[in-house]
């Protein structure tokens, strides 16, 4: 799921799920290929609008305000998504889906359900949205790294030094 959120770098300009070519790509990278498909612009919309749907909720876990929009957003697909229950030999259990909105969805809730969920964040930094895994102990992470917290450090100082009154 991560690397699904991952797919655009608005730093870098680069968004995997902007064409046909570069989303096929993706797909077969991450095994979620059907054989001899290639998605359509329906396919990419619906991609796009999932990522930052989850984007959102993850920018939740890093501190930001709810996001009913994208919850709803989840709902609507999660109601369209197979997704099932598949029991290893041991017994553990693990969420499976076919096709692309199943798979990220099956992930996003297996990750729920074990706790992970609340450490995957979205960094806050407006123009990032990076999605990291918040390693910190007290689970405070709210940046993907040091560039993105230091310059939101460095934005609210000068914000506080415009409003001090000289002395």
């Amino acid at each position: 799921m991560q690397e699904f959120v991952n797919t655009l770098d608005a730093e870098a300009g680069e968004d995997l799920l902007a064409g046909r070519e570069t989303f096929s790509a993706w797909l077969q990278e991450q095994g979620l290929a059907a054989a001899g498909a290639e998605p359509g612009d329906r396919d990419i919309a619906t991609a796009r609008e999932l990522r930052e749907a989850l984007r959102a909720l993850l920018r939740v876990n890093a501190g930001a305000d709810p996001d009913r929009e994208a919850a709803a957003i989840v709902n609507r697909m999660s109601s369209r998504a197979p997704v099932r229950l598949e029991l290893g030999p041991d017994g553990a259990a693990t969420l499976q889906g076919g096709g692309l909105v199943a798979a990220v969805l099956a992930a996003a809730a297996s990750a729920m359900l074990d706790g992970s969920w609340t450490r995957l964040k979205a960094c806050l930094d407006p123009g990032c949205g990076w999605a990291f895994y918040d390693r910190s102990r007290n689970r405070s992470g709210q940046w993907c790294d040091t560039t993105c917290g230091s310059r939101h450090k460095v934005r609210a100082y000068r914000a506080r030094q415009r409003h001090t009154p000289a002395q």
